[in-house]
């Protein structure tokens, strides 16, 4: 899931090494389907392999791009939207990569209407970058994200790298083997599928 209109997500890695955004598009225009719209925003969607939602909207669709406050508070307080939110957050586990300070807002906004009240929630992670001169401030953000919404910050240096280090954290973590999901999540999502 992507809050950024454009469309880099939805290409295989593999093919984004020296390509331009035209060419960029013309690879995910014939791989997959343009999730933008809250009536596309679907449990299932979630079980669907390379599947990426663009819960702002996209570029290529101009009239789902979520842009003014206006935007914001009509585009959270669809039913589809909100049901969709709190499925992800009850079932997945998520993480938050490439929020800074400037985004906390629109963060806390998709996490509050996500919250549904009474159930359970997977864990809740943001891969959040600071200056070690922030170290007070990161372990206030900490304790906040925490308590308000059960998110725990992964904090990384960027004194050396800066941005570049997101970049490093993220090639090491592509090298990772992932195993596959338990039987009882693949019984579980054929029947929400079922449902539906």
């Amino acid at each position: 899931m992507t809050t950024n209109y454009d469309r880099f997500l939805d290409a295989p890695t593999s093919s984004l090494s020296g390509t331009s955004g035209k060419e960029v598009n013309s690879i995910v225009q014939s791989r997959s389907e343009l999730i933008c719209r809250p009536d596309q925003f679907k449990p299932s969607v979630l079980q669907e392999p390379n599947a990426v939602v663009h819960l702002h909207g996209s570029i290529e669709d101009p009239k789902t791009m979520i842009v003014s406050t206006s935007d914001y508070l009509r585009h959270y307080d669809h039913k589809q939207v909100i049901t969709f939110l709190e499925d992800l957050f009850r079932t997945r586990t998520v993480l938050f990569i490439g929020y800074g300070l400037e985004e906390t807002e629109i963060l806390e906004h998709i996490l509050r209407k996500g919250m549904s009240k009474g159930n359970a929630v997977k864990q809740r992670f943001m891969l959040y970058g600071f200056y070690s001169h922030q170290e007070k401030t990161f372990a206030h953000l900490y304790e906040y994200y925490k308590k308000s919404f059960g998110v725990y910050l992964c904090p990384f240096f960027m004194d050396l790298m800066d941005h570049k280090q997101l970049e490093s954290i993220l090639d090491d973590w592509s090298k990772l083997k992932v195993g596959t999901p338990l039987l009882a999540e693949d019984l579980k999502a054929i029947t929400e599928a079922a449902d539906e």
